[in-house]
């Protein structure tokens, strides 16, 4: 399925008349890491995919619609906005799912730490802040 992913991001920035400095610019990452994902080299076109389909106007259901041979995936929205319900993988597509799917555990993760992280920042800048307008209040 990796292969076929790839080709498929190939042959639609081909449509779209983008080069691969193009999508390195739209996607905020480097000319080289660019090229390396539409190679196959590395799996980052997971981590890049909601932004890859915004580029290229595409739904989900679409950019799978050819992949795979047993492919079933529907977009329901929700509160929460949209999620993507897969069915049917075979199980070398189930495999590649789940490593999508723990891969935006991580970023989610990542962000939820570095958001922590800002917060904490922030309390501890209003504590130095507070404590210096009571050493000036009492001078």
């Amino acid at each position: 399925m990796h292969q076929e992913v790839v080709k498929k991001i190939r042959l639609l920035r081909k449509e779209k008349g983008f080069d691969s400095i193009d999508m390195a610019e739209k996607l905020h990452i480097t000319k080289s890491a660019y090229e390396r994902l539409e190679s196959g080299k590395t799996l980052t076109w997971s981590k890049y995919l909601e932004d890859i389909l915004n580029i290229f106007e595409v739904t989900i259901e679409d950019f799978f619609n050819d992949i795979g041979s047993k492919v079933n995936i529907t977009n329901k929205k929700g509160a929460y906005g949209n999620s993507y319900i897969a069915k049917d993988f075979t199980f070398d597509n189930k495999e590649t799912y789940e490593k999508l799917e723990n891969l935006y555990k991580e970023i989610i993760k990542e962000k939820n730490d570095e958001i922590q992280y800002l917060k904490n920042c922030i309390e501890e800048k209003d504590k130095i802040i507070y404590s210096k307008s009571l050493m000036s209040d009492k001078n």
